[in-house]
């Protein structure tokens, strides 16, 4: 028979091990790509990337550029994801998509003007 002390001992380790492995997890998740320049340190204008990871459930896409520098960018509910014309949700979007990214400075931020899927 487990005696109660033990038995706690054993639930609060156990509960310590999962935090730790999940809490690892976020970490590495976090850490996958680095050197993303922050969407505010970018310059206006047009990019042509390549998309190299979605996260559709954050609604984060990871760019990467032509120079290959990687874009971490954030769809808002108004940014809008356009081929021929036709306006898509996110889900569409694939990893390895080409892409067009037109940048604006509004006030004293760098904002999305328009994603453009090219190929």
């Amino acid at each position: 028979m487990i005696k109660p002390r033990a038995a706690l001992r054993n639930i609060f380790v156990l509960l310590t091990t999962i935090f730790f492995i999940f809490s690892c997890e976020i970490k590495n998740e976090k850490s996958k790509h680095k050197g993303i320049i922050e969407l505010n340190k970018s310059k206006p204008g047009t990019y042509q990337v390549t998309v190299i990871e979605i996260s559709a459930h954050q609604r984060l896409v990871y760019l990467q550029t032509a120079a290959g520098e990687i874009l971490e960018l954030n769809f808002k509910s108004d940014t809008v994801l356009t081929d021929n014309g036709k306006q898509l949700s996110l889900k569409k979007l694939r990893k390895g998509s080409k892409l067009e990214v037109k940048l604006k400075k509004k006030n004293s931020t760098i904002e999305v003007e328009q994603v453009l899927i090219v190929q």
